[in-house]
């Protein structure tokens, strides 16, 4: 298993996002701090080599967020040995020029524009495809990304069971609940970011997976998707067609546009990574990516704590481990259902019955919890990483509702020393 965080950055007196030369300045200390970590320039990124594999500190969409790759694990105690030493090692180094990370699911206090966007042809690419005012709410977005490394005969199903299990999910881990100075509507409002940047073109890519019902049937669906975006050494391109996938490969290539320079048309022959770059244009609550071996559970915002992250990796992991139980529980609920418990879900956490069924979602939660359980124990894993959210059910609230309490009562210096991320 592996995980892949994207964490906000403040200035730790306002809260206000950071922008890319502050940005660059604390990679620049990253690496004076620890000459271990070298900077790659071209794609304002540090790599390391640990326990035999590269990490990276580096960065997605926005200049206010660190997006951290973390060695695979072989348990989720060496897991989380892995984060709490690379977050303890940026936290100490960030704070020492006046920078926050911050454990919660957006950037809370700044507004989204383009002086937050990261200079990358990729992301110059991702305007091509979206209203961009909507795309840069992108910049904002954190979460907490787990992979678990699966069989082929398995992906279908346990990308189904993340998939099938995401709002229940949502309504446990809730955690973007103040967005631009302003306590949202919604508990989880960060998941709604995808919805509103693609659901009109792109509505088959969003939210739930469907059911695919086996290997082939994901190959199937793979290959009816549009292919967005492709990559050739250094460069980007967009595709000037086809309409899917299957239409790219049986034609041996298509025309693209390179992005950057003079935008020429050329026509590129297909390629085996073509198709990995493909499971990354789908935004469902879990994907495949087979560039790695796993499938990668993408539903939860980033945490408060590192003990709070782990417990989003023992979820994942132990429903994974009993992938049979746990869809049996949730296979007979339809898609439509499920998407509707999840938009509930974002808004209001774990307070969702699940449309037509009268069921409280926070069934769903406690089956949700013992399958984990079980198949955390069928894997020899430690349980007690599940602790975060047996707490979080208990007390019937969300980390979301505990900073728009903290927010409303003392204001933007009780939010900051609340959200900051402990490790």
């Amino acid at each position: 298993m592996g995980l892949e965080l994207e964490i906000p950055i403040a200035h730790r007196k306002s809260g206000l996002a950071v922008e890319f030369n502050e940005l660059v300045r604390l990679f620049e200390k990253l690496e004076e701090a620890d000459p271990g970590w070298k900077m790659d320039c071209k794609e304002l990124c540090l790599r390391k080599v640990v326990d035999g594999y590269e990490v990276s500190i580096g960065t997605d969409v926005g200049t206010c967020g660190l997006e951290i790759t973390f060695p695979p694990a072989g348990s989720l105690g060496e897991a989380k040995k892995n984060l709490v030493g690379i977050l303890a090692f940026v936290s100490e180094v960030a704070n020492g020029i006046g920078i926050s990370l911050l454990g919660y699911g957006v950037q809370p206090l700044s507004s989204p524009g383009s002086h937050l966007v990261m200079p990358k042809d990729r992301y110059s690419a991702l305007m091509n495809f979206v209203e961009p005012e909507r795309a840069y709410y992108f910049t904002l977005s954190a979460a907490t990304q787990v992979h678990v490394d699966v069989g082929k005969e398995d992906i279908a199903r346990v990308i189904g069971v993340l998939n099938r299990f995401g709002p229940a999910m949502t309504a446990v881990f809730a955690n973007s609940g103040i967005l631009e100075g302003r306590q949202s509507d919604c508990l989880d409002v960060r998941n709604l970011f995808w919805d509103n940047v693609y659901q009109h073109r792109y509505p088959e890519r969003i939210g739930l997976a469907p059911d695919f019902g086996g290997f082939d049937g994901y190959l199937d669906k793979m290959m009816e998707i549009g292919p967005l975006l492709v990559k050739r050494e250094e460069d980007y391109f967009v595709y000037k067609g086809p309409e899917s996938f299957r239409d790219f490969i049986s034609q041996g290539g298509a025309e693209v546009i390179r992005i950057g320079g003079a935008g020429e048309t050329i026509r590129l022959s297909a390629e085996v990574s073509d198709m990995f770059a493909l499971e990354s244009a789908v935004w469902w609550e879990a994907r495949a990516k087979g560039a790695y071996g796993t499938v990668e559970s993408r539903t939860c915002s980033m945490q408060p704590s590192c003990d709070h992250i782990m417990a989003v990796a023992a979820v994942v992991l132990g429903l994974a481990h009993n992938s049979n139980a746990a869809y049996d529980r949730v296979s007979g609920y339809d898609r439509g259902t499920l998407m509707k418990a999840r938009r509930d879900s974002i808004g209001s956490g774990m307070n969702v019955q699940i449309d037509g069924t009268g069921e409280p979602i926070m069934e769903l939660a406690n089956d949700m919890l013992r399958l984990a359980k079980d198949g955390l124990a069928i894997a020899k894993e430690d349980v007690s990483h599940l602790a975060p959210m047996q707490a979080i059910l208990d007390s019937k609230r969300t980390s979301a509702q505990a900073s728009q309490e903290i927010y409303g009562r003392d204001g933007v210096s009780g939010l900051l020393r609340h959200v900051e991320l402990r490790v």
